[in-house]
């Protein structure tokens, strides 16, 4: 007689259904895969794949996180907006790009008082005379582009966040873009026209060129490493010093792509393999770039005799002092 015969027959019945049972079922939990696979009262078998079920779990996480960021962005406009509407005079900067902007579009060329602007790059007068040309009030346009391309500005930033930690990383990320004084309120108060456009392209060129590491094929790195280059060669056209970090991160995306120093010196033979693809980012990088920052450089040439990044000899403030001074008057 075995052992399992000596035992009760009320033990025996637990034992068996203990056996047959998973832990997670003898807690009281039902099991997903069993409950999806039960017959239904008409004799059909309903069956589901848990990993759909994860999969829709995920997108439901995903589309939550998307309409705090969305809501994060609305606020952000809102605010920018209420800082708009009290925003009554142009600063001195403002009416530089204002001017050449407008002239730009009226066909007499990038001119300010009937000789070539030298002092600012052509982006954000390109942009605010364009606008100026569908609104009544040229200040009204240049409070247009800052309102847009700042609110515009919290979507790269989110992005950027959420590389670094993730989903939840990307709304905090939006909800400091709106938020923040520093973007939220002194753009729009203090600042002379160009700093939201600059902030746009340059935070969209950084999120852009973070992507090139994520791309699986070369095709896409490419495309990325373009795009990013064309966003810093915009931000220099907004203001010069977007060129230098754009050449920054031109160096660390390439060094980067081949996995660092430290992998070139340990693992030289590697290192060497993904050259090409260093290679390849960093010339669409550069030649993106070279796009935007070569012919305003030739426009210097052709007004100043050299070619240089920039004419900017002194503050336009100093040249438009007797103005403000003769209206305090």
């Amino acid at each position: 007689m075995s052992s399992r015969e000596l035992l009760p027959t009320k033990v025996r019945e637990t034992e068996e259904v203990v056996d047959l049972r998973t832990p997670l079922d003898a807690c009281g939990e039902p099991d997903p895969g069993d409950a999806a696979s039960a017959p239904r009262p008409d004799g059909a078998v309903l069956s589901v794949d848990p990993v759909d079920g994860l999969a829709g779990s995920r997108a439901g996480f995903m589309a939550r996180h998307r309409r705090w960021i969305l809501l994060a962005v609305f606020v952000g406009f809102a605010l920018r907006a209420l800082l708009a509407s009290t925003d009554y005079a142009p600063s001195t900067d403002e009416t530089v790009y204002l001017r050449s902007g407008v002239n730009l579009w009226e066909g007499e060329g990038f001119t300010r008082d009937g000789h070539a602007e030298l002092h600012f790059p052509p982006l954000v007068p390109t942009v605010v005379g364009g606008v100026a040309q569908v609104v009544d009030d040229p200040h009204s346009a240049s409070v247009i582009v800052t309102l847009l391309a700042g609110t515009l500005a919290i979507l790269p930033i989110a992005g950027l966040s959420g590389r670094v930690g993730g989903p939840s990383a990307a709304v905090a990320g939006a909800w400091l873009g709106a938020l923040v004084p520093g973007l939220a309120v002194e753009i729009p108060n203090r600042g002379g026209g160009s700093e939201a456009p600059y902030l746009l392209v340059a935070t969209t060129a950084i999120y852009l060129a973070v992507r090139v590491l994520d791309a699986g094929s070369m095709r896409n790195k490419a495309l990325l490493a373009a795009g990013s280059g064309v966003g810093f060669g915009l931000a220099y056209l907004a203001r010069p010093e977007g060129l230098w970090i754009g050449l920054v991160t031109l160096a660390v995306l390439a060094a980067v792509t081949i996995g660092g120093p430290i992998r070139l010196l340990r693992e030289p033979r590697r290192a060497l393999g993904l050259l090409p693809a260093a290679l390849a980012v960093s010339l669409a990088f550069a030649a993106a770039m070279a796009c935007c920052v070569y012919p305003y450089t030739g426009y210097l040439e052709e007004q100043t005799g050299t070619r240089a990044l920039t004419a900017k000899t002194q503050d336009a403030s100093i040249e438009k002092f007797p103005v403000v001074f003769e209206i305090d008057e």
